[in-house]
């Protein structure tokens, strides 16, 4: 994440004119696209705390994160696109910089509710203890994670791929192809939901070195 963070503050104008972006864009783009690559260590955290909670059979209190972050970045937005309460008018950047604060509040929520229910894995000084490498664990991870990690890598050089096809047709273009994906997305999430839930199950049922029950939760979704 901090490797990103830096190449991505350093390169984001190269990374655009790379995409093919229009020129009327280009700018905008590059600010958005430097501020979500900038935020990605603590993008990171975020997505290792939440899963880690649903590893280990707490699907609730990242359902309740999701909630605080999405509900944030509801608000956030219009208020930094419209100026309200003499806040800055940001522009196209405004959304970038809601998801940033949308991290920072849900993890700071996350963590205060975390410590106040005395959960297992509440950010303090004895859960850091237990914070280091197991190299079973690690290999595990690997095995698993690599694979699914390669498909991630596959599909994003695709969809970049696509992009530039878009970018070639003008800024109107880029922006259809952005609604249409988020389309895309609304219609695909019910099948997305029922993958997302068989993975955590599944995390589950290896984390309770009851690799049996994997076949079952694979034909349940």
């Amino acid at each position: 994440g901090s490797v990103i963070a830096v190449l991505g503050g350093l390169f984001a104008t190269p990374l655009m004119h790379g995409l093919g972006t229009p020129a009327d864009i280009v700018d905008d783009a590059a600010a958005y696209a430097r501020i979500m690559l900038i935020s990605t260590p603590i993008m990171f955290v975020f997505i290792l705390f939440t899963s880690m909670l649903r590893g280990v059979g707490d699907a609730v209190t990242p359902l309740w994160t999701l909630a605080v972050s999405t509900i944030v970045g509801l608000l956030v937005t219009p208020a930094l696109i419209a100026g309200w309460g003499g806040l800055p008018q940001l522009g196209v950047v405004s959304a970038a910089v809601a998801s940033v604060v949308a991290i920072f509040v849900s993890l700071g929520w996350l963590w205060w509710y975390l410590l106040h229910r005395k959960h297992p894995l509440a950010p303090n000084a004895e859960m850091l203890r237990h914070v280091r490498l197991d190299p079973k664990v690690l290999a595990l991870v690997l095995r698993i994670g690599v694979p699914t990690g390669v498909q991630m890598v596959i599909i994003a050089i695709a969809e970049m791929v696509l992009l530039g096809l878009a970018n070639s047709y003008g800024s109107s273009a880029t922006a259809a192809y952005g609604a249409i994906n988020q389309i895309l997305a609304y219609v695909q999430f019910p099948a997305m939901s029922i993958g997302i839930t068989a993975s955590i199950l599944g995390a589950q049922a290896i984390g309770a070195g009851r690799q049996h029950q994997l076949n079952a939760i694979t034909r349940t979704g």
